[in-house]
């Protein structure tokens, strides 16, 4: 039975305890091997970030106990703060900001830094047997200064090489799978990352050392995403030369649009790490095309031909993309649920979900969806925004009652 009162003055069951109860924040998602990893936040234990892991057989279990913390502070935002390979785990911790190794049970850190010296975005050089990260260097006068550096594990660890600087910020150093060529992303002030940056290869030194760089694509209007390398020979990365965020490919024969859509297939870097999208094969890709209904395409890097996978589960995003077996791994949104992590099956089969991020703290008839709405400015441009009407199934609104109107607006920059 409904309850007839005026907007404003409904009950509501949503407590501030109710929305961190049995919550936990699902993100950056990875995979190496057999194994695919994924990092918890949990608010009961103040906000924490830890490393979980799942095996094929469905068992999970933490690798990081308190009171490690991962979390990068590169860049304030962070993201990508660590990284399986043949050589362990490693990954940064926040209160020192010093990058730790695991093996096993075994945890010890690799690199001797204060606070002020951080890492992100770490890549592994198995041929040179270290690891390659962005780094930015906190000195008591004036910014920060962003590099590219290489440490080595063993009997070099902790001695820094510089690989590249002279850009005001560096992300996404990526090594191509013979260890001769890097791929990263850089840019200045006062761009940001989504309005423009360069995606720069540069050849590697058997000794290491970095030879001779080449500007594959961007520059200051023009914004690179989530370089990555299929093959030796491959190069695939987004960009929105067209104006939105597509999908190209740089090999022998040139540099290519794969699939020219006027939709996005990429989103703004708040973070590091960020992936839109991951290589399935030889020359496939899954993507997450961010179009007027989510989904994810399979794509032929090659002839640019596009499949949409089924969406079984009705998300409404997906993000942080990875294969793991023979699934696409991501984090799924929809609009009446808290975020999981669901694998969709390769082979077209139902997706199933591995990990939620908990259950919501009040039923889903009681959730407002959004409803898009558009408007014109007055410099005679368009403006978007979502509303949210309410909704609480034990109510009903009294007769000429107005629902309070609460706007919220990002002043940016981000």
């Amino acid at each position: 039975m409904t309850t007839v009162a005026p907007f404003g003055s409904w009950h509501t069951p949503l407590t501030a305890q109710a929305m961190v109860a049995d919550v936990k924040g699902l993100h950056d998602i990875r995979s190496h091997g057999d194994i695919l990893y994924w990092l918890e936040t949990r608010p009961n234990e103040q906000g924490r970030t830890v490393l979980m892991v799942r095996q094929l057989d469905g068992t999970q279990r933490e690798v990081t106990p308190a009171p490690f913390n991962l979390r990068s502070r590169v860049h304030e935002y962070g993201g990508a703060a660590y990284l399986p390979c043949d050589a362990g785990i490693f990954f940064v911790n926040f209160a020192d900001q010093r990058v730790y190794r695991v093996q096993g049970e075994h945890i010890e850190p690799v690199v001797d830094n204060d606070p002020d010296l951080r890492f992100a975005d770490l890549c592994w050089d198995a041929r040179r047997n270290r690891v390659i990260a962005v780094t930015e260097h906190h000195r008591s006068e004036g910014e920060p200064v962003n590099r590219l550096q290489a440490f080595g594990i063993g009997d070099d660890a902790g001695n820094l090489t510089t690989l590249h600087e002279g850009h005001d910020f560096y992300a996404a150093p990526r090594l191509s799978p013979d260890g001769t060529r890097l791929a990263f992303i850089c840019w200045d002030h006062p761009n940001m990352p989504w309005d423009g940056s360069q995606l720069i290869v540069m050849s590697i030194a058997e000794s290491g050392e970095p030879e001779e760089e080449m500007i594959v694509a961007g520059g200051a209007t023009e914004s690179v995403l989530q370089p990555e390398w299929l093959g030796d020979e491959v190069l695939l990365f987004l960009a929105d030369s067209n104006g939105f965020w597509n999908l190209y490919r740089y090999d022998s024969s040139g540099l290519y649009c794969v699939l020219e859509d006027g939709v996005e297939y990429g989103g703004p870097p708040w973070v590091l790490g960020m992936r839109h999208y991951a290589a399935v094969g030889e020359q496939h890709v899954v993507a997450s095309r961010h179009g007027p209904d989510a989904q994810l395409v399979l794509i032929d890097t090659r002839t640019g031909f596009a499949t949409p996978m089924a969406n079984t589960l009705g998300a409404t995003s997906h993000g942080s993309l990875v294969k793991w077996s023979e699934r696409l791994c991501c984090i799924a949104e929809n609009p009446t649920g808290l975020p999981a992590i669901v694998g969709y099956p390769l082979d077209g089969s139902d997706a199933a979900i591995l990990q939620e991020a908990g259950h919501a703290p009040i039923e889903s008839d009681d959730i407002s969806q959004a409803e898009p709405l558009s408007f014109p400015t007055r410099d005679q441009h368009g403006a978007f925004a979502n509303f949210y009407p309410p909704r609480n199934h034990r109510y009903e609104p009294s007769p000429n009652s107005n629902p309070p109107l609460l706007v919220i607006s990002h002043g940016g920059p981000t």
